[in-house]
């Protein structure tokens, strides 16, 4: 299995990019463009961004199917607590971001496990995503229809069910 890891937000000093912020399952790392290129190049994978042709790193549009309408759901964070979209024509209602981490399955429910850019894994369940998606988009997940749709890079772990022993 590849090394994953998921764009949270880029920190900015006036227009210079410092860094991304990444999720690595457990904990935040602060890594240059430079370092996600080589991390990328040596067979990692950054849920939420990617690699041009030029070896520039940008923001992947299709981690949250972003239309021209829609933008990018990647912040950027130009000082305390300071955010503003990456994408200045991004759809976003709020200075918030949801990034997809993992989806548990419990038989038919589904929980949705977001980062959100003040680092919260927070918890949602399908109607609270659908509600929120109306809204703006999300990293890692998308109304297709009426179904929701998850990158295929995003971990869906089937959770047993404890069984009643009598």
């Amino acid at each position: 299995m590849c090394k994953k890891m998921t764009a949270n937000y880029v920190e900015v000093l006036g227009t210079r990019r410092i860094g991304w912020q990444l999720w690595d399952g457990q904990q935040m790392q602060g890594m240059t463009d430079v370092q996600i290129r080589n991390y990328i190049r040596g067979g990692g994978v950054v849920n939420g961004l990617k690699l041009e042709e030029n070896g520039a790193v940008v923001p992947d549009p299709e981690w949250c199917h972003a239309d021209t309408e829609a933008g990018v759901v990647i912040l950027e964070k130009s000082g305390v607590n300071t955010f503003s979209p990456l994408d200045p024509d991004a759809n976003l209602v709020a200075a918030k971001s949801f990034t997809l981490v993992k989806v548990e399955r419990r038989g038919k429910e589904l929980t949705y496990y977001f980062l959100t850019n003040r680092w919260a894994v927070e918890a949602m369940q399908e109607d609270k995503v659908r509600a929120i998606l109306t809204l703006m988009p999300m990293g890692g997940v998308w109304l297709e229809g009426k179904r929701l749709a998850v990158h295929p890079q995003v971990e869906v772990v089937d959770v047993e069910q404890p069984t009643a022993e009598g």
